[in-house]
Formats: structure tokens, C-alpha cells, sequence
């Protein structure tokens, strides 16, 4: 009989600690068990995971990871997920909305209002240049953001 832990926080980023301790907190006072999946421990939880000596009944995927099919937080969030846990971010809706270059051409497409935008392709970016002209077409202030991801990835 595997072992079950009914929250499990999946995150690679440090400054998350504060957050994981909260949330180990919380478990603890609704006498729910709960696990930090993160660099250390990721590899191990998610082989004993695949052969079934541990289960998730609820994982929170904080790892942004949607680019990599090898990475290891996509790769347990995808099998908690088969295994029948509840994933918060789930890979497969998180990676339709993940890009926002194609995202906003999705919504363009189903007449959905959208901010004025720019979208430059990578290769594009070390010569593109904020010209007059792309001011008075967005406007000022205006946000600049990677396709995809966040500020924190490339």
C-alpha cells in the first residue's frame, strides 16, 4: 500500500520557501500530510511515484516548466495527474495558455478583445528597436513580456 500525501508543493525556485512553509503549516493544523517536491528531492519523489510507493492526492505545480518535455516537475506533474491527483497549473490547460505570443493570436482569432501588442519573434530581439511609430500604435506606458514563461525563465 503506497504512502499518500495529500498536498504536494512542486516548485525548483528558492524563493518559494516562505510559501512551502506556510503551506506545511496549514497541512499541518488540518492534519494533512505535505511534501516539498524541489531540487533535491524531485528525481526520487517522482520515480517513487511511477512505481506506485507513494501517491498525490493534490499537487501545486509552481514550476512553470511547459518548454521541456525531459524536465522533471513537468514530467511528475503529468504522471500525478494520470495517477489520478489533482494538479494545480496542470500541464496540459497551462501549456495552451503558457505562450502568450500564440495565446493572444487565439483570442484575436475568437474575437476576444485584447490590448494593442507587438509580438517579435526571438530572433528578432537584439536588433528590435521601440520606434515612435510602435508608441503611437500601443501607447505609453506600455509592458514588455517574454513569450513565454516568465520573467524568470527565458
Amino acid at each position: 500500500m503506497p504512502t499518500y500525501y495529500d498536498m504536494v508543493l512542486s516548485s525548483p525556485f528558492p524563493n518559494y520557501d516562505f510559501f512551502a512553509h506556510r503551506m506545511r503549516e496549514l497541512c499541518g493544523q488540518l492534519n494533512l500530510s505535505f511534501f516539498i517536491a524541489d531540487n533535491v528531492w524531485v528525481h526520487d519523489f517522482y520515480q517513487k511515484l511511477c512505481n506506485k510507493e507513494i501517491g498525490v492526492r493534490v499537487l501545486l505545480d509552481l514550476s512553470n516548466s511547459q518548454t521541456n518535455e525531459d524536465d522533471p516537475y513537468l514530467m511528475l506533474a503529468r504522471e500525478a495527474k494520470r495517477q489520478r491527483a489533482y494538479v494545480i497549473d496542470d500541464p496540459d490547460v497551462t501549456s495552451v495558455v503558457a505562450h502568450k505570443a500564440l495565446f493572444h493570436q487565439k483570442m484575436l482569432e475568437n474575437r476576444i478583445l485584447v490590448p494593442e501588442t507587438v509580438i517579435i519573434t526571438r530572433k528578432e530581439l537584439k536588433s528590435f528597436q521601440v520606434t515612435d511609430e510602435i508608441k503611437q500604435q500601443v501607447g505609453v506606458p506600455f509592458v514588455v513580456k517574454p513569450a513565454w514563461g516568465d520573467s524568470s525563465i527565458d
